[in-house]
């Protein structure tokens, strides 16, 4: 039987749903933008997004969290939503 071809963003979506029930716990969000060779892009939303230190503290412990279930991710960046899906 052949083998499915790998998905890097599923596998990451995957992993993201699984981090993400805790983010929602902890009044915040992610979503994830795109995953470009070895490097994710996601967006931050909710409590992450009031300060700069919070924000670098949380997305560390995403990048641990992700690369725990995807070992082959580098490095995870946030990145702001496009205009159209910025809260006005």
């Amino acid at each position: 039987m052949a083998r499915a071809a790998f998905d890097p963003v599923r596998a990451v979506q995957g992993a993201l749903e699984e981090i993400r029930a805790e983010v929602i716990a902890a009044g915040g969000d992610v979503k994830l933008v795109d995953v470009a060779g070895r490097v994710v892009q996601v967006t931050l939303a909710g409590a992450f997004t009031r300060s700069c230190q919070g924000k670098r503290t949380v997305l560390k412990r995403l990048e641990r969290s992700l690369q725990a279930r995807c070992p082959w991710v580098e490095r995870l960046e946030a990145v702001c939503p496009p205009p159209e899906r910025r809260a006005r």
